[in-house]
C-alpha cells in the first residue's frame, strides 16, 4: 500500500479531491478532505505517482521505500 497527504508547501494546508495516479496506468484515488489517500499498489522501483489537481501544477514524484508500507 502506498499512503501519504498533500498540502499546499507555501499555506502548510491540506488539499482535498487531488488525483493521485499510479505510474500513468489506470489505478488511481483521490485525496479525501483531510488531503489523505492510500492506493494498492505493486511497488517496483523507480515506479512514479502523478499528482493532479484544478488550479495546482501537476507533480510527479518517484516511489521511495519511504512512501510504500511493506508487509511483514
Amino acid at each position: 500500500m502506498l499512503y501519504g497527504k498533500v498540502y499546499d508547501t507555501e499555506y502548510k494546508e491540506p488539499i482535498p479531491y487531488v488525483k493521485v495516479a499510479f505510474n500513468g496506468q489506470n489505478t488511481y484515488t483521490y485525496t479525501n478532505t483531510e488531503g489523505e489517500f492510500s492506493l494498492k499498489v505493486k511497488y517496483i522501483k523507480e515506479e512514479w505517482i502523478e499528482f493532479i489537481h484544478v488550479g495546482f501544477k501537476e507533480k510527479k514524484e518517484i516511489l521511495t521505500d519511504k512512501m510504500v508500507k511493506k508487509k511483514v
